[in-house]
């Protein structure tokens, strides 16, 4: 399957890759990037610290949401 942007996937691939981790994740909107996040479960000792739901929180934070 090619993923409709392959250049974010790469950005994501490359972004758990550099920091050490096994998935990273990045939130595009309006054609821009405005998340970025890696999975820190060991790091932060939390077993819901996925990379997506990290990047959710940060995204949810830029966006201005009222649920963070």
């Amino acid at each position: 399957m090619i993923h409709p942007n392959e250049e974010i996937m790469q950005k994501a691939i490359d972004l758990a890759k550099n920091e050490n981790s096994d998935v990273g994740a990045i939130i595009v909107k309006d054609g821009k990037i405005i998340a970025e996040a890696v999975t820190t479960i060991d790091k932060e000792k939390d077993p819901i610290c996925h990379a997506e739901i990290n990047a959710i929180k940060i995204a949810a934070k830029k966006l201005g949401s009222k649920k963070t």
